[in-house]
């Protein structure tokens, strides 16, 4: 995934702010499900404590998602926040032994990572294009816009014929 810097706060601030657009280009390879459909917003706040930075970030994105019903792609706007940790280390330095901690350099913070994170978790789990969506009729294949598809009335029609015809 491509790098998405930000600047930490300098050894005599506590905090600094940010305001982020990444192009659709740039977030290409952010999900395997989706895609963007327009540019991806972030605003955010670094906060310093010696070595340790706290960044807040909230992510507005609208995403190109597939109907797990009719398989249509479809946008849908998701709005993400996620909270993350980071200690600056030096090159020599082992990394913080803590899973949930990321490093930087003191100057710069990787935002990557949390920023796909914070979109994955505001995707929909089972993505509809709309709540009333038919999906794909079992017997034609078409898109079914208002069940039941006509193709099943049909052959409906011809069961109960043939099964009038068998009781006689």
């Amino acid at each position: 995934m491509m790098p998405v810097m930000v600047l930490c706060p300098k050894e005599d601030e506590i905090q600094s702010e940010f305001h982020l657009f990444l192009s659709e280009k740039e977030t290409m390879d952010l999900f395997e499900e989706a895609t963007c459909a327009r540019t991806v917003g972030m605003d955010g706040q670094v906060v310093r404590d010696r070595r340790n930075f706290w960044l807040v970030l909230d992510v507005t994105a609208r995403l190109t998602l597939t109907c797990r019903r009719c398989l249509e792609p479809f946008e849908r706007e998701v709005r993400g926040h996620i909270e993350q940790r980071y200690v600056a280390t030096q090159p020599s330095e082992n990394p913080p032994s803590e899973e949930d901690v990321l490093t930087c350099d003191g100057e710069r913070l990787n935002v990557a990572g949390p920023l796909q994170e914070a979109l994955t978790l505001a995707m929909p789990v089972f993505p509809l294009c709309s709540n009333d969506c038919g999906g794909i009729c079992s017997r034609c294949g078409r898109r079914v816009e208002k069940p039941p598809c006509p193709c099943e009335e049909q052959s409906e029609d011809f069961g109960n014929r043939l099964g009038d015809q068998l009781v006689k």
